[in-house]
């Protein structure tokens, strides 16, 4: 255990966290969208993971039970339909993360108040462990080497991207490319408005969104700084200060986010139109099987499925399939993919319970922007069904009406007026 404490004028509150708990979501946010070390890394990550979540057994009551049945028995007959897609590696593994995260999420049942500052804390120990490795990259480029096609290494200690922006590296932390960092750094970015840290970790937040260099970033960045100036006038105390530092932010990000954009929605670029082709297969695939879905699909399922080199040849050169072949880079939309896995009755079970997630409070105006930060990011990466999106649903299923801990609301008290850890 490791305790942080503060001191105020107006209460002396301390916070205890658990430094496993905190270390568990690491672990989790690593295996949804880290990079891949060594083969089998997400079957070795949920072990783990519920290794460390053993205390989750001690609170299974008959509706988890009852849950957990139902949400194997899916798997169960979704893998039966779809004998020949959903390979058994993936069913095992589906129901892995299953178990594993369900068993975490239970561990907050009397904890409801730490669960979204122990997520924040986890998130701000990645964020700055990919600033420093991007300083050290600045300093040192040519210590850096690279470990595989996406990524270049420091001692294996620190990552940046392969890629560039103009010419300008991009960081990815501990995750497999930029546009998945992104998400964890305005996540960061996100907690530390709602937490109302200082506008230095604000600062410092923004800086690491930035270091992406991502489109998607940007456009949630926007959303960001819209919640920011909704904070601002929640507590009614607009900061001038914190206004003026915003808006030469947004001086300084606007021209990039406009050179970045209009790159990325130009007609002949590779990214918009890979993800044209990822919308029009989701569309299909869906209207093919709306309520079972297809399983867990991979490239060589929808390279079987006539349409899709049909609409691929529509979309890109023969020169650019030449090079890249059909399916380049996999399937993409995380939104529609969900859908298409599972059905229409199931993914969209799991999108309302995502909204109504116990890691933000009951406002509409804030679960709406939280909700659209990942939404956006799923848009186009593949992590719809990872132990990170999961966590949000299960979330509001296990921990709904479960507020038992008689120090729930000086933590509240803490969080929403005093946070400045």
């Amino acid at each position: 255990m490791f305790n942080i404490s503060k001191m105020f004028k107006q209460k002396n509150i301390q916070i205890t966290l658990n430094k496993w708990r905190v270390f568990t979501f690491i672990l989790i946010l690593i295996q949804s969208i880290g990079i891949r070390f060594f083969q089998g890394q997400g079957f070795v990550l949920s072990i783990f993971i519920i290794s460390l979540s053993y205390k989750g057994f001690y609170f299974v009551n008959k509706k988890d039970i009852i849950f957990i049945f139902f949400a194997l028995a899916f798997l169960v007959i979704c893998k039966v339909v779809n004998f020949y897609v959903f390979s058994m590696v993936s069913f095992l593994y589906e129901m892995l993360l299953v178990i594993s995260i369900y068993l975490f999420i239970l561990q907050y049942k009397q904890k409801i108040s730490l669960l979204s500052i122990e997520f924040f804390t986890a998130l701000k120990i990645l964020v700055y462990h990919a600033l420093i490795g991007y300083c050290i990259y600045l300093f040192f480029p040519n210590e850096f080497v690279s470990v595989n096609v996406m990524n270049k290494s420091f001692l294996h200690l620190f990552y940046v991207s392969s890629s560039d922006y103009n010419g300008i590296t991009r960081n990815t932390g501990l995750f497999w490319e930029p546009g998945v960092f992104q998400l964890i750094a305005n996540l960061y970015l996100f907690f530390c408005i709602k937490f109302r840290k200082s506008i230095l970790s604000i600062i410092i937040a923004f800086f690491a969104v930035l270091s992406s260099f991502s489109t998607d970033g940007f456009i949630v960045l926007i959303i960001n700084f819209s919640y920011f100036i909704y904070r601002q006038k929640q507590i009614r105390k607009i900061s001038i200060l914190y206004l003026v530092l915003g808006m030469i932010l947004l001086i300084f990000f606007i021209p990039l986010f406009l050179k970045n954009t209009s790159n990325k929605m130009s007609g002949d670029n590779t990214s918009s139109l890979v993800r044209y082709r990822d919308f029009l297969i989701g569309i299909e695939l869906i209207k093919e099987s709306p309520i079972i879905g297809h399983g867990i699909f991979d490239s060589n399922y929808l390279l079987s499925i006539p349409y899709v080199s049909n609409l691929e040849s529509d979309i890109f050169s023969s020169e650019y399939l030449k090079e890249t072949g059909n399916m380049g880079g996999g399937y993409t939309n995380g939104i529609l993919g969900l859908i298409a896995w599972f059905g229409l009755p199931v993914s969209f079970l799991l999108y309302f319970f995502y909204y109504k997630n116990k890691f933000i409070d009951k406002n509409g105006i804030e679960r709406f922007l939280f909700s659209l930060i990942f939404l956006l990011s799923m848009i186009s990466e593949p992590i719809a069904y990872t132990s990170l999106f999961l966590m949000f649903p299960f979330s509001y299923w296990i921990l709904n009406g479960k507020v038992n801990n008689k120090n729930v609301n000086k933590h509240v008290l803490y969080l929403n007026n005093y946070c400045h850890l």
